[in-house]
């Protein structure tokens, strides 16, 4: 395998997440906008039920999103991960930087 330097490692890593990041905003302001849109009609007219299910929504939201970003941080370090174990010249150099970034 060549090896590559840590800036092409980073910036494939960079192109390779754009599509991911604008999705999960645009989907972020689709959500919140129309739970907290749905929320503040209900809450005008008086449809109470409506409320709620869109303060749920809009609540529920946000820990989907920390899920995103955490399988996101993981991921990143897998492939930078990749510059560590291409420098190893042992199998003990290799162990050694597995264990440092999953650790």
């Amino acid at each position: 395998m060549a090896k590559r330097s840590a800036q092409a490692v980073i910036d494939q890593l960079i192109r390779e997440n754009k599509p991911n990041e604008y999705m999960l905003y645009a989907l972020a302001l689709l959500f919140v906008g129309l739970g907290t849109g749905f929320f503040i009609y209900s809450a005008l007219t008086g449809h109470w039920a409506l409320s709620i299910g869109s303060a749920i929504e809009t609540g529920l939201f946000y820990p989907a999103m920390n899920a995103v970003q955490k399988i996101r941080r993981e991921n990143q370090t897998i492939r930078l991960l990749e510059l560590a174990l291409t420098n190893a010249s042992t199998a003990e150099d290799a162990a050694a930087a597995i264990q440092k970034a999953f650790l």
